[in-house]
């Protein structure tokens, strides 16, 4: 990014001797010690009028976790007259992106791409709530499926009306950017199916072909139009079989264009783990295949 080069050029002349291959390469691994550092973060604030406030962990001292925080930092000092708090939300989490793995994709950098997978592979995006659970995923799903990854609000920021609009905005507009004209299939587990849910939404009301919508672990089934795929834990405190009566009338009512459930190996929080991880790659393969197969041989009328 430009705020990467200007990091690299300021880096070059206060400490002219560090040699530093690329944006995520360690500053410290590098060479630069706490007081060149220390001097490295003072000529920052003093070439962009800023104040940063950043904790350097190990692995983290890095000039795209800098840059990150360069523009988070003048992004909340300029005011918003026209209110977008898309580009906030953005700016929110840019910092819990920096450690993911791949390439960053999208207009904003908010998806990122492993690559494991031929472009010509059937594209699933998803939100996570970690880079774990993403690579996990990605790894699992091998050439089968090209996984693009992002990320939910967990820990970063709270869920109202207007957040929930907004990011689901932001990521509709993420996915486009990505993917401009194929018929697309989305998912989320736990706050990311809900996220997820709304952008499938939002793509529907721009004229958008989404095959499949996948939730993970939801514990409320609001209305979703299209063909949507429920995933539960067998040993799940969200597993609604076992604690309602007949949980497919609930279903139904939300999911009147069709539904499948699915369940997982494993309790909650443990499917991208190395035992079950595997069984949630298959289904997913084999479900948004067919469901591609069988969307590709409807007729579509692009939404007005």
């Amino acid at each position: 990014s430009a705020t990467e080069r200007r990091l690299l050029d300021l880096l070059k002349e206060v400490n002219s001797g560090i040699l530093v291959l690329g944006v995520r390469e360690s500053l410290s691994d590098a060479g630069l010690d706490s007081l060149g550092l220390a001097n490295f973060i003072m000529s920052i604030e003093s070439a962009f009028g800023i104040i940063l406030d950043v904790s350097l962990d190990a692995g983290g001292d890095t000039i795209e976790v800098l840059g990150v925080a360069v523009d988070q930092r003048k992004l909340a000092q300029q005011s918003s007259p026209d209110g977008n708090h898309g580009a906030t939300l953005a700016a929110t989490l840019r910092p819990h992106l920096t450690l993911w793995p791949g390439t960053r994709r999208g207009a904003e950098g908010l998806v990122r791409d492993m690559a494991t997978a031929p472009p010509n592979a059937p594209a699933l995006f998803w939100c996570f709530q970690s880079r774990d659970e993403f690579a996990a995923l990605t790894d699992a799903l091998g050439g089968r499926i090209r996984l693009y990854g992002l990320r939910s609000g967990h820990l970063a920021f709270d869920y109202d009306a207007e957040t929930v609009a907004a990011l689901a905005t932001l990521y509709a507009d993420e996915i486009e950017a990505v993917d401009r004209r194929g018929t697309l299939a989305l998912g989320g587990n736990c706050q990311g199916g809900m996220v997820m849910a709304e952008v499938a939404q939002e793509l529907r009301r721009r004229g958008r072909r989404v095959a499949l919508t996948v939730l993970m672990e939801q514990g409320r089934f609001h209305p979703l139009s299209g063909d949507v795929l429920l995933l539960f834990g067998v040993r799940s405190y969200l597993n609604p079989y076992g604690q309602i009566d007949a949980p497919e009338r609930l279903f139904r009512q939300a999911y009147g264009d069709g539904f499948s459930v699915s369940m997982l190996p494993g309790g909650h929080g443990q499917y991208f783990e190395p035992a079950n991880v595997g069984t949630l790659a298959d289904i997913l393969a084999a479900r948004i295949i067919a469901c591609l197969y069988a969307f590709s041989r409807l007729p579509f009328t692009r939404a007005m």
